[in-house]
């Protein structure tokens, strides 16, 4: 599953930012700064991520904890 969804992701990532300067977003701004949404997203990701990577081990237990 794991080989998959990193590839499928990616795939729908690309698509996105490709496709998202001809959408029509409502905004008051002038020029829309599509790159900044574009990182700022993927740093939110990359930081839920990390918080996953590292609460993981913590609050994890061993697989006969119950017995």
């Amino acid at each position: 599953m794991k080989r998959i969804m990193t590839p499928l992701l990616l795939t729908a990532l690309a698509i996105v930012v490709v496709i998202d300067p001809w959408l029509h977003h409502h905004t008051p701004l002038p020029a829309q700064p599509v790159g900044l949404f574009v990182l700022v997203s993927l740093g939110g990701c990359l930081l839920c991520v990390a918080i996953a990577v590292v609460l993981a081990p913590l609050l994890s237990r061993r697989e006969d904890y119950y017995d």
